[in-house]
């Protein structure tokens, strides 16, 4: 870049140990590039630096030099949203230069969907892209449609025209990199796909289909059930939710299950999908955070530390409402105003009640009411990231506020579905291993198909949707083991 007459060239790296640790293996010549006045080198995330720099400054060419997007870190720099980023500070008759792996001669349906999935990307903020073929497809897009080109005639005469000398390239060499056959080759492979996928920052699909690429290119018997996955549509997974909820009240009728037994399955159910809405809300925050913010590192240990400190809090509120209750205070006064309104709704007869039956009766509300929560939290989490992406960047305490109030949640029912579980079960050890074993196994859950199939396919709002889902499906549950309960 620079033997062409540019007056500056801003190199964004994100490790500063990394050029000062392999300037000693450079041959003199890269050394003395990276000493050129031109050259400015700003450490720094790639991303946060394009967001911190829109409306302050205008460049005639943005070259994305970062690796393929196999993980969602990558990724973030071959969205909709990047892209949109970069063309705020592109110059009218700027390029956008981006590059990614491909195939030389055939593309199959993992390749064309891979690369076709950032080419859609581009278009979508672009009106001018072109690829460029080989092993290596480099995509340069333009709001301009004279800037980019691929005839050999018009670059030939440019590259003239700048008096560039190097000893390993010519204007004849464009012929070998862009004969016209493969050039339209690539175009119509491209062109002729349909239904290919835009990448974006809540649902980065690109990254799903580099698993799939990397799949196809290792062998791995794991194919079909990634293109069943592919081709799966939220519903796939919402379905066997509503199955599962059917199949568990048709269970109970016919088989007449008495409500202690509902009680025990129910805490089991329930703190099983608490613990998979737990993992997979901290996961989206994590993800949102970094789209928005550009990079983690040490807030990684802090969203950590403050979704744990929510666990603590929820945890020790809901044990110290247990203590208290025990000691016969707080729901027993609740179990005594009942027992007044009662009294006046029933012109003052005599009305027996049963202050065991009513505490857990009264836990079963405490619970019922965190689950609600839990829900409405799930449905709204969507938006309110949607609003904070809008927001200045330098407002990351209001993720960490939400991270603290997801701990919270998933804090507060752990003790009181042990506590519901612990009232008909009577051992302390088998109870404490089934409700911990449950959160475990929800949490595992979550995690695993939230960051690799969720998010990637069904986006932040299709994720959330599916938490919400299992926690409305055990607030169901305890909801209908509520109306059994005082009817009896």
């Amino acid at each position: 870049m620079l033997k062409h007459p540019i007056d500056e060239l801003d190199y964004i790296e994100l490790d500063p140990a990394l050029i000062e640790s392999t300037k000693k293996y450079l041959p003199s010549e890269e050394k003395e590039v990276l000493s050129d006045k031109r050259v400015k080198i700003i450490h720094a995330d790639g991303r946060y630096y394009v967001k911190r720099t829109s409306g302050r400054k205008k460049y005639d060419l943005i070259f994305v030099n970062v690796p393929d997007p196999s993980t969602a870190f990558l990724n973030r720099f071959y969205t909709v949203q990047f892209f949109q980023e970069g063309i705020d500070i592109l110059a009218d008759n700027g390029v956008f230069a981006i590059e990614i792996s491909s195939a030389v001669n055939y593309f199959g349906e993992e390749v064309g969907n891979y690369t076709g999935s950032i080419y859609q990307s581009l278009r979508s903020v672009f009106p001018r892209v072109i690829i460029s073929p080989g092993q290596i497809n480099y995509y340069f897009a333009s709001n301009s449609y004279d800037t980019v080109t691929f005839d050999i005639g018009t670059l030939s005469k440019r590259y003239v025209k700048r008096g560039i000398k190097s000893e390993y390239f010519s204007e004849y060499i464009f012929e070998t990199l862009l004969p016209p056959e493969r050039v339209a080759f690539v175009a119509s492979e491209i062109e002729k796909r349909k239904g290919l996928r835009v990448n974006t920052d809540t649902r980065p699909v690109t990254y799903f289909l580099n698993i799939m690429l990397w799949d196809k290119l290792t062998g791995s018997k794991l194919g079909g059930v990634l293109q069943w996955l592919k081709a799966s549509h939220l519903l796939t997974f919402l379905i066997p939710v509503f199955v599962f909820i059917v199949c568990r009240f048709a269970y109970v009728s016919a088989f007449r299950c008495g409500p202690d037994v509902q009680l025990r399955f129910n805490s089991i159910v329930a703190i099983a999908t608490t613990g998979f809405a737990g993992m997979a809300l901290e996961i989206i925050l994590i993800f949102a955070f970094q789209n928005i913010y550009g990079y983690l590192y040490e807030n990684i240990g802090l969203i950590i530390a403050v979704f744990m400190s929510g666990l603590a809090l929820g945890g020790g509120i809901s044990n110290r409402l247990i203590i208290q209750s025990t000691s016969g205070n707080i729901l027993n006064k609740l179990n005594i105003m009942q027992y007044f309104f009662d009294s006046k709704t029933r012109n003052h007869k005599e009305t027996h009640i049963d202050f065991g039956r009513q505490k857990e009766m009264n836990w079963i509300k405490i619970f019922i009411l965190i689950e609600s929560v839990i829900v409405i939290f799930a449905c709204i989490m969507p938006f309110v990231l949607d609003q904070f992406s809008s927001m200045l960047i330098d407002s990351e305490y209001r993720f960490m506020i939400l991270v603290g109030i997801t701990g919270v949640l998933v804090g507060l029912e752990f003790p009181i579905g042990g506590k519901l579980y612990l009232m008909h079960k009577g051992e302390l050890g088998v109870t404490a291993g089934t409700i911990d074993s449950a959160d475990h196994a929800g949490a595992f859950i979550g995690a695993l198909f939230t960051g690799v199939i969720f998010i990637p396919l069904f986006g932040i709002s299709g994720s959330c949707i599916i938490i919400a889902a299992l926690n409305l499906m055990s607030l169901l549950f305890f909801l209908h083991l509520y109306c059994q309960k005082r009817k009896n």
